[in-house]
């Protein structure tokens, strides 16, 4: 099966909050915008045990940008039944 990035599936390497989880690193994801109609977020990281300035750097970014597109709701009708993994 093709991978439909258009649904969400994403089969080409992982992400990021693998390695932060696994590392101790603490993560943060904002929106940065859209890439091909689609919403897209930038991950920021930190110091361990640093949570209080990476909460802070992603607040501004996210303020100071404004880059959140509000989702909207696209039903077609061949996609209502749809299932995965059958």
């Amino acid at each position: 099966m093709a991978h439909r990035h258009i649904k969400g599936d994403r089969r080409d390497g992982g992400s990021s909050a693998v390695s932060a989880a696994i590392a101790g690193y603490p993560k943060s994801t904002v929106p940065m915008g859209q890439v091909r109609g689609l919403p897209a977020g930038i991950s920021i990281f930190g110091k361990a045990w640093n949570e209080p300035t990476l909460i802070s750097i992603a607040y501004a970014y996210q303020q100071g940008t404004r880059n959140r597109t509000p989702p909207t709701l696209l039903v077609h009708r061949n996609e209502c039944d749809y299932r995965p993994n059958q």
